[in-house]
């Protein structure tokens, strides 16, 4: 990534992950970089390839300590690890700094690698926000029931003043 965006002045790239505290975190690697990083997980999964310890922060002391005063589109798809963040981000969501959120959710219980829908909402709602939009739906391979999809909530307080 940071060879890639070298020479961009609007782009910082940073070796960290984000959770609910600050600390170390071991990422669990599950494939070769170049080929399959973007499942690498702090959730362990069943045969990792390897390990790598990482910072850990929260969203709201990287924005604090960035000088980020707001997040118009927070992203998010950490392999069961969205909650997290967002408990890590609670300053910035409930003060109406962050506008939309897109996060990866699974919609059953047994469902080992997506935080659970109703889980994300139900922390989401009481802080201003509500379901946008669902995107990118997969269904299960039967075909009969949702398995995983992005969905997108927005806080309409966030856009005062803008």
């Amino acid at each position: 990534l940071t060879r890639h965006l070298m020479g961009r002045t609007n782009v910082s790239c940073h070796h960290l992950a984000f959770g609910s505290s600050v600390g170390q975190a071991t990422l669990y690697l599950t494939g070769q970089p170049a080929v399959n990083s973007a499942t690498n997980s702090l959730i362990a999964p069943k045969n990792p390839v390897g390990t790598e310890t990482v910072e850990l922060c929260t969203i709201d002391g990287f924005a604090s300590d960035n000088g980020i005063p707001r997040i118009d589109l927070l992203k998010i798809d950490a392999e069961e690890a969205d909650l997290d963040i967002l408990v890590g981000a609670r300053s910035m969501l409930s003060s109406q700094r962050v506008a939309f959120v897109l996060t990866e959710v699974g919609f059953h219980p047994g469902d080992t690698r997506h935080v659970l829908f109703d889980d994300v909402r139900s922390y989401l709602v009481p802080l201003g926000f509500h379901v946008f939009g669902i995107y990118e739906q997969t269904p299960e391979w039967s075909g009969h029931r949702l398995h995983y999809a992005n969905v997108c909530f927005s806080n309409e307080k966030a856009f005062s003043g803008r």
